[in-house]
């Protein structure tokens, strides 16, 4: 997922990462994405990912891996395919 916005800080960026895998006791911290992140990889195991960084073009990019179950064909999924 990207957007096409400023992008984030280095330092905002790192303390984004370091909550989304760690958790925090700051009030002021954003659950949203560790809350997604712990919930994901609780359902996908080990091998899941998810990365958030800084797209080369500019904004914000989140990259979610999500690993397919053996003997199960691996497909993209695009907006036009949703009903």
């Amino acid at each position: 997922m990207t957007d096409n916005g400023l992008g984030i800080a280095r330092e905002q960026l790192e303390a984004i990462r370091k909550n989304m895998h760690e958790g925090s006791d700051d009030p002021d911290a954003d659950i949203g994405l560790r809350n997604v992140y712990m919930r994901l990889q609780y359902f996908y195991g080990e091998d899941f990912t998810m990365e958030i960084g800084n797209n080369p073009e500019g904004g914000a990019r989140i990259s979610v891996y999500i690993p397919t179950q053996a003997g199960k064909e691996e497909t993209d999924v695009h907006v036009v395919d949703c009903g």
